[in-house]
């Protein structure tokens, strides 16, 4: 019975943990559609503004996964070919909005770019920590041998 309970727990956490590994792929569709919902409420967008943008949008979006998929290209050309797509599609988009839409487009994106940058150097502290403690625990290991 205990042996039991033990699998089953055992199946529970692995079958989470592996849920929590997978991101669903949205497509480019459904991320336009995302994108288009998000910055019309920050935004106030108008109607014209959401026809507008919709195909410059879905055109950056499907660029992004044509390079995405893309492996004939290495790691490094690939994302700078996606980061210069996503300049172009967010300018193109940036181009439809009204002066004061355009600068407090500018603000939040500059706030998402400080959340990604402080999650990056945190994932990278976390890194650096495990690094280390690896390393120690080589060196204890190589210590033992002898």
């Amino acid at each position: 019975m205990r042996n039991l309970f033990l699998a089953i727990t055992l199946l529970v956490f692995s079958a989470s943990f592996a849920q929590k590994g997978k991101m669903k792929e949205f497509s480019p569709s459904e991320k336009t559609q995302k994108f288009i919902k998000r910055w019309t409420k920050e935004l106030t967008l108008t109607e014209a503004q959401q026809s507008k943008a919709n195909p410059v949008v879905l055109d950056m979006f499907t660029k992004i996964a044509k390079y995405r998929n893309d492996t004939n290209m290495t790691v490094s050309s690939r994302n700078l070919a996606i980061k210069g797509m996503r300049k172009i599609g967010l300018d193109n988009f940036r181009g439809i909005l009204t002066p004061e839409q355009a600068i407090l487009f500018d603000k939040k994106m500059e706030e998402l770019a400080a959340k990604g940058r402080m999650a990056k150097s945190k994932d990278a502290e976390k890194r650096e920590k495990k690094g280390l403690k690896e390393a120690a625990s080589e060196e204890l290991d190589n210590e033992n041998i002898f």
